[in-house]
């Protein structure tokens, strides 16, 4: 899974705009109470150039018939109002 959307930085005062970021899950770690994860954008979906980091938090759902974690994370993030408009993928 991954995420794309725009995204804007600021590189040495300079503001340089990705149109079709590819926002990808690189690590998560934590317990049923929360979940961290680190999401890598690169700049497109070569993922050849990191652009930026993100972190997020969680509280995860745990029961026999919940998401795996992975997909929990991705569904967390386009809840966020920062990901109005993003478009999810599904990947083989």
């Amino acid at each position: 899974m991954a995420i794309v959307k725009s995204i804007m930085v600021d590189v040495f005062g300079k503001e340089l705009i990705f149109e079709r970021a590819y926002y990808e899950i690189s690590q998560i770690n934590g317990s049923k109470e929360y979940i961290n994860f680190t999401v890598n954008i690169y700049d497109n979906d070569n993922k050849r150039n990191l652009v930026k980091q993100q972190y997020y938090m969680f509280t995860p759902l745990i029961t026999f018939n919940s998401f795996n974690i992975f997909r929990q994370a991705y569904e967390y993030m386009m809840s966020l109002p920062e990901f109005e408009g993003a478009i999810p993928l599904i990947e083989d």
